[in-house]
Protein backbone atom coordinates (compact mmCIF):
# COMPACT_ATOMS: atom_id res chain seq x y z
CA UNK A 1 0.00 0.00 0.00
CA UNK A 2 3.03 2.30 0.68
CA UNK A 3 3.51 1.73 -3.21
CA UNK A 4 0.24 2.71 -4.16
CA UNK A 5 0.44 6.00 -2.01
CA UNK A 6 3.57 6.97 -3.66
CA UNK A 7 2.41 6.95 -6.66
CA UNK A 8 -0.62 8.72 -6.19
CA UNK A 9 1.41 11.34 -4.61
CA UNK A 10 3.59 11.15 -7.75
CA UNK A 11 0.48 11.31 -10.01
CA UNK A 12 -1.15 14.38 -7.86
CA UNK A 13 2.35 16.45 -7.73
CA UNK A 14 2.98 16.13 -11.81
CA UNK A 15 1.95 19.21 -13.18
CA UNK A 16 2.42 18.05 -16.41
CA UNK A 17 -0.93 16.01 -16.08
CA UNK A 18 -4.52 16.54 -16.60
CA UNK A 19 -6.20 18.02 -14.14
CA UNK A 20 -8.91 14.96 -13.80
CA UNK A 21 -6.23 12.71 -13.69
CA UNK A 22 -4.83 14.42 -10.82
CA UNK A 23 -7.97 14.73 -8.64
CA UNK A 24 -9.19 11.44 -9.26
CA UNK A 25 -5.76 10.69 -8.04
CA UNK A 26 -6.41 12.72 -4.76
CA UNK A 27 -9.36 10.94 -4.05
CA UNK A 28 -7.83 8.13 -4.42
CA UNK A 29 -5.53 8.80 -2.14
CA UNK A 30 -7.83 10.15 0.64
CA UNK A 31 -9.76 6.44 0.51
CA UNK A 32 -6.40 4.95 0.88
CA UNK A 33 -5.90 7.20 3.98
CA UNK A 34 -8.70 6.32 5.21
CA UNK A 35 -8.87 2.80 4.16
CA UNK A 36 -5.49 1.81 5.62
CA UNK A 37 -6.12 3.76 8.90
CA UNK A 38 -3.14 5.91 8.85
CA UNK A 39 -1.37 8.45 11.13
CA UNK A 40 -2.70 11.95 12.05
CA UNK A 41 0.67 12.48 11.02
CA UNK A 42 0.29 10.89 7.61
CA UNK A 43 -3.18 12.27 7.29
CA UNK A 44 -1.51 15.90 7.70
CA UNK A 45 1.03 14.99 5.44
CA UNK A 46 -1.28 14.34 2.70
CA UNK A 47 -3.59 16.89 3.37
CA UNK A 48 -1.16 20.01 2.88
CA UNK A 49 -0.22 18.51 -0.34
CA UNK A 50 -4.14 18.60 -0.90
CA UNK A 51 -5.14 21.90 0.16
CA UNK A 52 -2.34 23.38 -1.68
CA UNK A 53 -3.34 21.95 -4.96
CA UNK A 54 -7.17 22.72 -4.28
CA UNK A 55 -6.01 26.47 -3.51
CA UNK A 56 -3.79 26.68 -6.25
CA UNK A 57 -7.09 25.35 -8.55
CA UNK A 58 -9.25 28.36 -6.94
CA UNK A 59 -6.70 30.67 -8.29
CA UNK A 60 -7.54 29.58 -11.99
CA UNK A 61 -10.66 30.47 -13.82
CA UNK A 62 -11.31 28.11 -16.23
CA UNK A 63 -14.71 28.14 -17.09
CA UNK A 64 -14.74 24.42 -18.19
CA UNK A 65 -17.34 21.58 -17.11
CA UNK A 66 -14.76 19.34 -16.76
CA UNK A 67 -11.83 21.72 -14.84
CA UNK A 68 -15.06 22.64 -12.38
CA UNK A 69 -15.76 19.14 -11.76
CA UNK A 70 -12.11 18.67 -11.27
CA UNK A 71 -11.45 21.43 -8.85
CA UNK A 72 -14.93 20.50 -6.92
CA UNK A 73 -13.66 16.39 -6.44
CA UNK A 74 -10.42 17.93 -5.02
CA UNK A 75 -12.43 20.33 -2.21
CA UNK A 76 -14.41 17.39 -1.30
CA UNK A 77 -10.96 15.34 -0.71
CA UNK A 78 -9.74 18.06 1.13
CA UNK A 79 -13.08 18.17 3.30
CA UNK A 80 -12.94 14.31 4.27
CA UNK A 81 -9.78 14.36 5.04
CA UNK A 82 -10.44 16.80 7.47
CA UNK A 83 -12.45 14.98 9.34
CA UNK A 84 -10.80 13.72 12.53
CA UNK A 85 -7.84 15.77 11.91
CA UNK A 86 -6.51 17.91 15.34
CA UNK A 87 -8.58 21.04 15.78
CA UNK A 88 -5.37 23.11 15.26
CA UNK A 89 -5.86 22.28 11.46
CA UNK A 90 -7.60 23.90 8.64
CA UNK A 91 -11.70 23.06 8.48
CA UNK A 92 -13.11 23.06 5.42
CA UNK A 93 -16.71 23.08 4.62
CA UNK A 94 -18.89 22.30 1.85
CA UNK A 95 -21.69 24.84 1.05
CA UNK A 96 -21.58 26.82 4.63
CA UNK A 97 -19.88 26.91 7.83
CA UNK A 98 -20.54 25.02 11.19
CA UNK A 99 -21.89 26.92 13.60
CA UNK A 100 -25.45 26.31 15.94
CA UNK A 101 -25.72 29.89 16.89
CA UNK A 102 -25.35 32.79 14.72
CA UNK A 103 -27.82 35.63 13.72
CA UNK A 104 -28.26 37.86 10.62
CA UNK A 105 -30.72 40.58 9.19
CA UNK A 106 -34.06 39.60 7.47
CA UNK A 107 -35.12 40.97 4.30
CA UNK A 108 -35.95 45.04 4.82
CA UNK A 109 -39.56 44.29 4.12
CA UNK A 110 -39.58 41.79 7.36
CA UNK A 111 -37.46 43.39 9.53
CA UNK A 112 -35.36 42.09 12.17
CA UNK A 113 -33.21 39.84 12.90
CA UNK A 114 -33.14 35.90 12.44
CA UNK A 115 -30.84 33.57 14.94
CA UNK A 116 -30.22 30.03 14.49
CA UNK A 117 -28.25 27.53 13.11
CA UNK A 118 -26.51 27.19 9.84
CA UNK A 119 -29.00 24.29 7.90
CA UNK A 120 -28.15 22.01 4.89
CA UNK A 121 -30.14 22.76 1.90
CA UNK A 122 -31.29 20.82 -0.70
CA UNK A 123 -31.05 23.90 -3.15
CA UNK A 124 -28.00 23.87 -5.59
CA UNK A 125 -24.67 24.54 -3.82
CA UNK A 126 -23.57 27.49 -6.22
CA UNK A 127 -25.99 29.63 -4.05
CA UNK A 128 -23.36 29.98 -0.85
CA UNK A 129 -21.47 32.26 -3.33
CA UNK A 130 -23.95 34.84 -2.02
CA UNK A 131 -25.20 33.77 1.16
CA UNK A 132 -25.63 31.10 3.84
CA UNK A 133 -29.41 29.69 4.92
CA UNK A 134 -29.17 30.68 8.68
CA UNK A 135 -32.96 29.07 10.72
CA UNK A 136 -34.42 28.88 7.06
CA UNK A 137 -33.51 32.81 5.98
CA UNK A 138 -31.00 32.93 3.04
CA UNK A 139 -28.83 35.93 4.59
CA UNK A 140 -25.72 37.27 2.53
CA UNK A 141 -22.73 36.20 4.36
CA UNK A 142 -21.19 39.31 5.05
CA UNK A 143 -23.89 40.09 7.14
CA UNK A 144 -23.91 37.20 9.47
CA UNK A 145 -22.99 37.74 12.71
CA UNK A 146 -21.03 34.56 15.17
CA UNK A 147 -22.98 34.75 18.54
CA UNK A 148 -20.07 34.12 20.76
CA UNK A 149 -20.28 32.17 24.07
CA UNK A 150 -20.58 34.97 26.49
CA UNK A 151 -22.65 36.78 23.93
CA UNK A 152 -20.73 38.90 22.30
CA UNK A 153 -21.01 38.88 18.27
CA UNK A 154 -18.27 38.50 15.73
CA UNK A 155 -18.22 38.93 12.24
CA UNK A 156 -18.84 35.43 10.08
CA UNK A 157 -15.87 36.23 7.65
CA UNK A 158 -13.72 37.13 11.02
CA UNK A 159 -14.42 33.84 12.66
CA UNK A 160 -13.85 31.60 9.33
CA UNK A 161 -10.40 33.77 9.34
CA UNK A 162 -9.78 32.82 13.20
CA UNK A 163 -11.28 29.47 12.98
CA UNK A 164 -9.58 28.69 9.94
CA UNK A 165 -12.50 27.85 7.92
CA UNK A 166 -12.62 27.20 4.55
CA UNK A 167 -16.08 26.79 2.74
CA UNK A 168 -15.98 25.71 -1.45
CA UNK A 169 -19.08 25.88 -3.43
CA UNK A 170 -20.28 22.13 -4.41
CA UNK A 171 -20.66 22.79 -8.12
CA UNK A 172 -17.35 25.19 -9.23
CA UNK A 173 -15.46 24.02 -6.40
CA UNK A 174 -14.23 27.44 -5.74
CA UNK A 175 -13.05 28.64 -2.57
CA UNK A 176 -15.85 30.94 -1.68
CA UNK A 177 -14.81 31.42 2.20
CA UNK A 178 -14.76 35.53 1.87
CA UNK A 179 -16.46 35.86 -1.22
CA UNK A 180 -19.74 37.92 -1.96
CA UNK A 181 -21.22 37.36 -5.08
CA UNK A 182 -23.94 36.52 -7.54
CA UNK A 183 -22.78 34.03 -9.89
CA UNK A 184 -21.22 30.84 -9.93
CA UNK A 185 -18.82 29.24 -12.69
CA UNK A 186 -21.05 26.80 -13.22
CA UNK A 187 -24.13 28.56 -14.08
CA UNK A 188 -22.45 30.02 -17.05
CA UNK A 189 -21.74 26.66 -18.79
CA UNK A 190 -24.32 25.80 -21.86
CA UNK A 191 -25.62 22.76 -19.98
CA UNK A 192 -26.91 24.55 -17.18
CA UNK A 193 -28.21 27.26 -19.29
CA UNK A 194 -29.89 24.66 -21.46
CA UNK A 195 -31.83 22.81 -18.70
CA UNK A 196 -31.99 25.63 -16.16
CA UNK A 197 -32.29 28.81 -18.45
CA UNK A 198 -34.01 31.12 -15.70
CA UNK A 199 -31.31 30.34 -13.27
CA UNK A 200 -28.30 32.25 -14.87
CA UNK A 201 -27.66 33.83 -11.86
CA UNK A 202 -28.42 33.76 -8.07
CA UNK A 203 -30.48 37.15 -7.29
Amino acid sequence: MEKDRAALMSILEDRKLPIRERSKAASDLVFWARKTDQSTEVHSEIFELLFEFWQRLCRRSIGDYYFLTARAEVARACMFLTIGLPKDGPTVCWNHPRHDDVEGPRSLREGGLVRGAFEQTSHFGHQCHWGYPVAGVEIRKDLIMVVEPDGSRKPLLDWCSDQKVFVFCGSCGLDVTFEVSQFCPWTKLPMFRRFWPDRGGLR
